[in-house]
C-alpha cells in the first residue's frame, strides 16, 4: 500500500477534506438496509446486473450537528453511479417518520431523498449491518473527474436501529490484511493508471463490503432479524 500510494502521488493529490486531516484520511459510517429477506443481498449473489443498494452513510465520530447523508448505489452493467440526500443526525427520526417535513434541500436532493423514500416504504427497508472503515481519498492534480480510494481497516457489526451508526464496540473485523482499491472515473482511464496496475499486477474483482460484512456477520445477523417490522429509530 505505501508503494501503491507514493506511486498515485504523482498524479494526485489527497482531496480538499482528506488533506486537512489527520493521516490524510477519515472514517466512513454506513449502515446499509435490505429487506426482510434479504433481497439486496441475494441479488448480488445472483450477479443480477441491474441491481440497487441502500445505506445511510455519515463519517468520523459522533458530534453536535453531524451530517447523515441517504444513498442509493446503482450498478447497470459495468455502470455503476450514486444519488444521495443530506439531512442532520438529529433530525433523522423526524425525516423518515414525517417525510414531508423534512428541511430544505436543493430540488436534485430532494428528489434523491423521495426516490430513497419510495424505496424505504415499498420495500420496507430495515437496518442490517453497520460497515466501518478508513478511507483514503485521491483526485486528479489535472482536472480531470478520476476519483481514486483506498479502504482499510474494514469491519462491520450487525445492527437493528438507525443510532448505532456510530458505534465503536464489537465491530469484527471483515478484511484483516488486505484493503480494497478502487478507481473511479468518468469515460476516460487516463494511461498512466494502466501502468500502475500492471506494476502491481493489479486486475478488477467485484468487492462489495455489504455482502462481505453480511457474511462475516453470520447467525448475528439472523438473530436480530424479526418477523414484524418495528420502529428502527
Amino acid at each position: 500500500m505505501d508503494r501503491l500510494r507514493t506511486d498515485l502521488l504523482k498524479y494526485l493529490d489527497y482531496d480538499g477534506y482528506a488533506s486537512r486531516r489527520p493521516n490524510k484520511e477519515y472514517t466512513v459510517r454506513s449502515i446499509y438496509l435490505d429487506t426482510l429477506g434479504f433481497n439486496c443481498y441475494y441479488e448480488k449473489l445472483d450477479g443480477l446486473q441491474t441491481r440497487k443498494k441502500f445505506r445511510i452513510r455519515g463519517y468520523n465520530t459522533s458530534e453536535e450537528n453531524n451530517q447523515i447523508f441517504f444513498e442509493i448505489k446503482r450498478k447497470y452493467d459495468n455502470f455503476i453511479s450514486k444519488s444521495r440526500a443530506g439531512f442532520y443526525f438529529h433530525n433523522l427520526y423526524e425525516v423518515l417518520q414525517n417525510h414531508q417535513n423534512v428541511p430544505s434541500l436543493t430540488e436534485r436532493a430532494a428528489d434523491d431523498f423521495e426516490y430513497f423514500y419510495f424505496h424505504y416504504q415499498l420495500r420496507h427497508l430495515e437496518p442490517k449491518v453497520l460497515v466501518v472503515y478508513e478511507r483514503e481519498p485521491f483526485e486528479c492534480k489535472f482536472g480531470s473527474q478520476l476519483r481514486i480510494t483506498i479502504d482499510k481497516n474494514l469491519r462491520s457489526k450487525a445492527v437493528d436501529t438507525f443510532l448505532q451508526l456510530y458505534d465503536s464496540d464489537r465491530l469484527l473485523d471483515v478484511y484483516r490484511s488486505d484493503f480494497v482499491f478502487e478507481v473511479k472515473f468518468f469515460q476516460v482511464l487516463p494511461q498512466w493508471i494502466n501502468r500502475v496496475l500492471e506494476k502491481y499486477d493489479l486486475t478488477r474483482l467485484a468487492v462489495s463490503k455489504y455482502t462481505t460484512s453480511i457474511e462475516r456477520q453470520g447467525a448475528s445477523i439472523m438473530r436480530m432479524n424479526t418477523f414484524v417490522r418495528k420502529d428502527y429509530l
